[in-house]
């Protein structure tokens, strides 16, 4: 067993109702609490029952706060709990996720709640709708599926107005979800039905979910994003880049 940063390691200032285990040095010991980290040494353990109070987190004192690390306490706490399964665990402080910013690809708001949109592609809308859209030569695999709707809960945890019973997820791409619909209903116990040609509905998560197959899309109805496709026939591009056309002169007569 072995204490790393011991001076932050149980928080002897912590103020819990609850009796945890104080650690006594084998080898040369520590103060209580420590002026300095020490080194690494063997520990063994005796009872000690730490201060009552009902706070989760550090009171301020005379206007300013607790200086208590919580979070490297909270570290060496939880190895020392699992010590006896060291060799089978690995443990990592302050893990990142990514290395870049975590981004969603785009967030469409409906200005007004009350507003039902009776387009195949935005049936399922509510307030905040998460998409993700994949190029012609990608997927949306499994891991992007999880992780996409990890964004979602970051986006309604860290967004103020924000309430995950008012929020969805699309993914957009040009495959048929073969594999990750086989996922969703064989490991996930979703079920998930192919609403319109092209826009399939996934059910059992808290979130409104669905996935869309683009190159199902009718070019009457979804014109533009059936136009997102590396193989469109000549007929489909003429169509596309007409109304392309059509759109900028009815926006200069405007």
């Amino acid at each position: 067993m072995l204490c790393q940063n011991y001076g932050s390691s149980l928080a002897f200032r912590v103020g819990l109702l609850i009796p945890l285990r104080t650690w006594q040095l084998r080898k040369k010991p520590c103060p209580v609490p420590p002026a300095q980290p020490c080194a690494l040494y063997h520990l063994t353990a005796k009872s000690y029952t730490l201060p009552v109070s009902t706070d989760s987190e550090p009171k301020k004192k005379n206007g300013n706060p607790d200086d208590i690390p919580w979070h490297p306490a909270f570290f060496d706490a939880i190895r020392m709990e699992l010590d006896d399964y060291a060799d089978d665990l690995q443990f990592i402080s302050e893990h990142p996720l990514n290395t870049e910013p975590l981004r969603i690809d785009v967030l469409i708001i409906k200005k007004a709640r009350g507003v039902a949109l009776k387009k195949n592609i935005a049936a399922i809308f509510r307030r905040d709708n998460i998409v993700e859209y994949k190029s012609p030569t990608d997927y949306v695999s499994v891991r992007d599926f999880h992780k996409v709707c990890g964004y979602a809960r970051i986006y309604a945890a860290i967004e103020e107005d924000a309430d995950i019973s008012d929020m969805t997820v699309t993914f957009v791409e040009s495959h048929h979800p073969r594999d990750l619909i086989a996922h969703l209903r064989e490991a996930c116990g979703y079920a998930v039905e192919e609403k319109w040609p092209g826009v399939y509905i996934v059910s059992g998560d808290l979130l409104p979910i669905q996935i869309i197959d683009n190159r199902k899309l009718s070019a009457e109805g979804n014109l533009w994003l059936r136009g997102l496709d590396n193989k469109l026939g000549v007929q489909e591009w003429r169509r596309v880049m007409t109304e392309i056309s059509r759109r900028g002169k009815s926006s200069r007569a405007a």
